[in-house]
């Protein structure tokens, strides 16, 4: 598989039938046309049958239990027709009856057990009401006023803890007019023994079976100690003093392997002391898997703002598909990776980052 003209893959979600969709920035896939939006079948090929498109970015993709499709980003039509930043798939990739909208980017989905999707990003209203980077939605797209929080600033991150309870993560200060610092938990309501309050944004959270919270993004400090941009947090908020991984640059994702093990990527090039090159693989203590060396030569552009920061380009590495566990050797495809001339609009932002239970080693190159 290769990507032509992309800035970045945004987001990622296997279907239970083992194929891949895929959202970014890109018009062409495997040779393929594609509209920032496509379909792999298990051994990376295309699906031609998935003729999904949006008019911009994709950021964040999740599965509903009947195996549709929604899609959140900065784009005004799906499927040829108008659709403000939320749209929903039939399982074919025909665009499903979906009435959902915001005024501004959408960049986190969660589906809940009970089928409601919690939606993040940096938005001022949903479904044309009031609500400020957050809220919910009924399986049917309307409004779920019983999650009636509003964040102050972008959220980037959902995770889902084993008691239920949502863990939401980004630049936010106040969350639901509660003091709680870019990141907090909610189940049923604000959680207030829980305000790790890192002095940066969070970019991504993953629970652990424990209920154990893994923690990247900018901060260098969480639960009011000394932690470099990844940190373990115990279920109630509190450090877990024997994770210290200290990689040297952002945190953009993580994910855990069946084994326990975790993926780590970002724009660091050193973790637990040594070099890595914007992948590693920790053992589930929080050392280095000194194993796992897959080197990543190349860097996608991510372009990241808030509401009230000045936007940045930084230098991120993309991560790229291979079914089984990464090596630094054998055969990847490249995809060639292209920076925007202009930031494409105020606030989210275009990232590599990996939100599925499969494992990525992406070779790349960038081309200005």
């Amino acid at each position: 598989m290769g990507l032509n003209n992309a800035t970045s893959i945004l987001a990622l979600a296997v279907q239970a039938d083992g194929k891949l969709v895929v959202g970014g920035y890109f018009n062409a896939v495997g040779g393929q046309p594609r509209g920032n939006l496509a379909r792999l079948n298990p051994d990376g090929s295309v699906d031609g049958g998935f003729l999904a498109n949006t008019s911009n970015g994709v950021y964040a993709l999740a599965l509903q239990a009947d195996g549709k499709i929604i899609l959140g980003g900065v784009f005004n039509t799906g499927g040829g027709q108008p659709r403000s930043n939320l749209a929903r798939l039939n399982s074919n990739g025909s665009l499903g009856n979906y009435s959902s909208g915001t005024d501004q980017d959408v960049a986190a989905l969660l589906v809940q057990a009970d089928g409601k999707v919690v939606v993040g990003g940096a938005f001022n209203t949903l479904n044309g009401l009031a609500h400020s980077s957050l809220g919910r939605l009924y399986p049917n797209g309307g409004l779920d006023d019983n999650l009636a929080l509003n964040a102050n600033n972008a959220v980037h991150a959902f995770a889902v803890q084993p008691d239920g309870a949502v863990v939401v993560g980004g630049s936010f200060t106040s969350l639901g007019l509660v003091s709680l610092v870019r990141l907090g938990r909610v189940s049923g309501a604000i959680d207030l023994t829980f305000n790790p309050a890192p002095n940066a944004d969070v970019h991504t959270v993953c629970v652990q079976p424990d209920g154990k919270l893994i923690v990247g993004g900018l901060f260098t400090q969480i639960a009011g100690q000394a932690r470099a941009r990844l940190a373990r947090l115990n279920p109630n908020g509190t450090l877990d003093a024997s994770f210290a991984p200290e990689p040297n640059g952002t945190v953009e994702t993580i994910v855990l392997q069946p084994d326990g093990k975790i993926l780590v990527g970002g724009a660091f090039t050193s973790l637990g002391g040594q070099g890595r090159q914007r992948i590693a693989r920790l053992n589930a203590d929080g050392t280095l898997d000194v194993s796992f060396n897959a080197q990543s030569a190349a860097r996608c552009m991510r372009w990241r703002g808030t509401r009230t920061a000045k936007s940045r380009w930084a230098a991120l590495s993309p991560l790229s598909m291979a079914r089984g566990t990464p090596t630094s050797g054998g055969s990847m495809p490249t995809a060639v990776l292209t920076r925007p001339s202009t930031p494409r609009r105020t606030g989210r932002f275009s990232r590599c980052m990996l939100r599925a239970p499969i494992i990525f080693t992406w070779a790349a190159t960038l081309r200005r």
